[in-house]
Formats: C-alpha cells, structure tokens, sequence
C-alpha cells in the first residue's frame, strides 16, 4: 500500500504480508492503518469539490 501528496511523492509505503491474508486484514493490520487511526499519517482534512455535490464514503 502507499500514499502519494498531490506532488506524487510517497508519503507512506506499507509492504510485506502474504498473499494468503485477505485485503481487509492485511489493511487492519497495517502500519497504514494504525497511523490513519491514530492521526498521525498528516492526512489534509476532507473537502467538498467545488460544484461537486457527492457525499464522502
């Protein structure tokens, strides 16, 4: 998994589990998302588009 800013550079690679792990474990158990959880990857904040009227999933 990775994370690029808008200047496509990596703010944050995750790699290394195996392949019998399904997605959803190997996120849950990821550096990825323990950092998402807890704040700390320094994601902007969500914001709408202009003339965009969609709501965030």
């Amino acid at each position: 998994m990775a994370v690029v800013d808008a200047n496509y550079k990596f703010v944050m690679i995750d790699v290394g589990a195996y392949g019998k792990d399904s997605d959803g474990s190997v996120l849950s158990n990821s550096t990825f998302y323990q950092r998402i959880e807890n704040g700390s990857l320094k994601l902007p904040e969500e914001t709408r588009l202009p003339n965009l009227n969609v709501r965030f999933h």
